[in-house]
Parts: structure tokens; C-alpha cells; sequence
């Protein structure tokens, strides 16, 4: 295993700071203190053209303006939610991802980089004090990469408290296995999930439905029970097969501290054979096919981006059907995201 560290300063004066680790199969994954984000998963396969896998801005300074949240930390909260209770609204009468300060605006300290000769492990920390955003409580959060040679591109989040709040985070990393972003809709994605959450004008989740019949109403084939058509418009939660057949959607208090990690999904290049599997312990797994990407922005691998180019892929709690998970001082949130690439 090697690594890499860089530090820069964008447009703005800021310093960024850059971690790339490289494993001995070629698969290499750069990180950035902006939003810690995953800037960058890439293969280099028999000394070939590297090939990127993730919607990757070439620019730094794009990710100080980044409307996709490309590859970065979401939180406090993961989605949208009714601005209700004291928080804040940030998109009409909801509020995304925890708000305008939320956790993709930081420049995250970095705490450390563990080298070992088969893993590197990154760990980033960053602070939000109590009410912003109308979230209750002095938080911080810590955010630890690790990359090994067999392949896994683990993510674990752990966020502590001063006082009872609710942390739902999460990764934000657009896919694009093909390494080709005109191939977006190339890609076979498969999700072990019986229902899917419908949403409302706002795209606020408001009722779940069989797949079977969400895919009807699409009109799209499917290859077989598990496999979600990509294409325009879908942006939709689906409840994971393995968490909500243990819990329904009854939640008990911190069950993400001791909740076994599941599938939540697979992705697959047919042409290369290139595959992403991923694992969690979140019970439900939100699909954004990129609608709203925007169109003309220089990514690395020689791409740009345009609407549909990759698909994000989120591990995380459904708040607005199922209720909070509340954290408190003595239980800290902690939430386990594994990516396992093969080819």
C-alpha cells in the first residue's frame, strides 16, 4: 500500500488538503478535507490508462461550489426532511442534508493517515456547535477511509454529542463504472429491496410501495426481480431487503451501533465486467440517477459531466417514514459503508 499527501491552496486562499492511497491490484482512491470527500476511486489495470469509476471534478476549486455533493460527507442528516421542530429550511420548505452549513461546506481537519503494508486508513474530523441549522447539541464528527489490497474501500462515521440530536450521514459518490460519462445508463444496477419509497413534488418521501408495481408504472424491463432500471427521474429510497425484514420499520434507539452489515447493492460495466459491490449497515439505500448534474464541467479521465453521467448511491435512514434514531451523549452514532471493487 502507498499513499500520497498534497496540500494546496484554491482560488480563495483555502488549503486543501489531498490523501491518495494506492493498493498493489492497481485500485487507488484519492480523498479530500473538502467535504471529506472521496474525490477519486480509479483502477489502472496491467500499467493501462488509469480508469475512473467516480464522477471526479478535475477542478479543486469546483468542490467549494459543488451543487452534486460529489463523493463527499453528508450530514448531520442525509436527504430531505420537513423544516419543522426548529430547523431550517434550505430548499423550499425542507431541509437537505442538515442544512446551509452542513457538513459538505467544511474543510475537514485531517486527524491521521495509518499505513500498514496491505491498508491505509484516513481520518478526518470536523465540529458544528449547538443550533446551527436548528439542530440540537455540540457535535463532532469523524469520518475514517480505509483501502486495502483485496479490493474494499470501507467508510465508518462516528459523530458524538453534547445532548440528545439525530445524525443520519452518509457518502455522496457518483458511480460511473464504464470510465465513460456519455455511458451512465450502460451501467446494471441490482438492489435487494421489496419496497421503494414514492415521493412528492418536492421529492420528499411520503409512502412506500411493492418494487414490483413501482416498475411496472415505469415501463422499463428488468432482467430479473432485483434490478433497477437506470434512467431519467429516479431518485428514489428503497427499504434494504436484510434490514427490513429484521426490524420492519421499527427502529430501536442506536441500532446503528450494533446492526450487521448487509447488501445494499451492486453495480455492474457490462462490457468491462468492472464491478461495485457495496455493503452497509444503514437499512435503506437512496438511487439518484444525476438529473440535476450539470452539463460541460472538466472531470479527470479526459470526461465531462452532464446530467445522468454516473449514479449515487446513499446508505442511509428513511426519518421522514420511519422517525428519528435519536443519539445521545452516552451512545454515539456510528454508521459502517463498505465498497468492494472486483474486475
Amino acid at each position: 500500500m502507498k499513499t500520497l499527501q498534497k496540500e494546496s491552496l484554491d482560488k480563495w486562499g483555502n488549503h486543501v488538503i489531498s490523501v491518495t492511497a494506492a493498493a498493489e491490484n492497481g485500485l487507488q482512491a484519492e480523498f479530500l478535507s473538502l467535504g471529506a470527500c472521496i474525490r477519486k476511486v480509479s483502477l489502472r489495470l496491467n500499467n493501462e490508462e488509469e480508469k475512473v469509476l467516480t464522477l471526479s471534478y478535475k477542478g479543486i476549486d469546483q468542490y467549494f461550489k459543488c451543487d452534486s455533493c460529489a463523493g463527499m460527507t453528508i450530514g448531520p442528516n442525509a436527504g430531505r426532511i420537513p423544516a419543522i421542530n426548529g430547523l431550517i429550511a434550505n430548499e423550499g420548505v425542507n431541509q437537505i442534508h442538515g442544512g446551509s452549513h452542513n457538513l459538505t461546506t467544511h474543510n475537514w481537519e485531517l486527524m491521521s493517515i495509518e499505513e500498514t503494508p496491505t491498508a491505509c486508513t484516513i481520518k478526518f474530523f470536523t465540529a458544528q456547535t449547538d443550533g446551527i441549522d436548528g439542530w440540537p447539541g455540540n457535535r463532532r464528527y469523524q469520518v475514517l477511509y480505509t483501502l486495502d489490497d483485496t479490493g474494499w474501500l470501507s467508510i465508518t462515521y462516528r459523530a458524538e454529542t453534547d445532548c440528545k440530536t439525530y445524525f443520519n450521514m452518509t457518502n455522496h459518490t457518483y458511480w460511473n463504472l464504464t470510465g465513460e460519462s456519455s455511458h451512465g445508463f450502460d451501467q446494471i444496477l441490482n438492489v435487494p429491496s421489496d419496497l421503494v419509497c414514492m415521493n412528492d413534488e418536492n421529492f420528499l418521501p411520503v409512502a412506500t410501495q411493492s418494487c414490483d408495481s413501482f416498475f411496472t408504472s415505469l415501463q422499463r424491463p428488468r432482467l430479473h426481480k432485483d434490478h433497477i432500471p437506470l434512467g431519467p427521474s429516479l431518485n428514489h429510497s428503497f427499504f434494504l431487503r436484510t434490514a427490513s425484514a429484521s426490524r420492519g420499520f421499527t427502529q430501536t434507539a442506536h441500532m446503528h451501533e450494533t446492526a450487521r452489515m448487509h447488501q445494499a447493492a451492486s453495480l455492474r460495466d457490462p462490457a468491462t465486467g468492472i464491478t461495485l459491490k457495496m455493503m452497509t449497515d444503514a437499512p435503506a439505500l437512496v438511487v439518484y440517477g444525476g438529473d440535476y448534474l450539470s452539463k460541460g464541467i472538466p472531470l479527470l479521465g479526459d470526461q465531462v459531466s452532464m446530467p445522468y453521467c454516473a449514479v449515487a448511491l446513499e446508505a442511509q435512514e428513511m426519518p421522514a417514514l420511519t422517525g428519528f434514531t435519536f443519539t445521545t451523549p452516552e451512545k454515539p452514532f456510528i454508521r459502517r459503508i463498505r465498497f468492494h471493487i472486483s474486475f
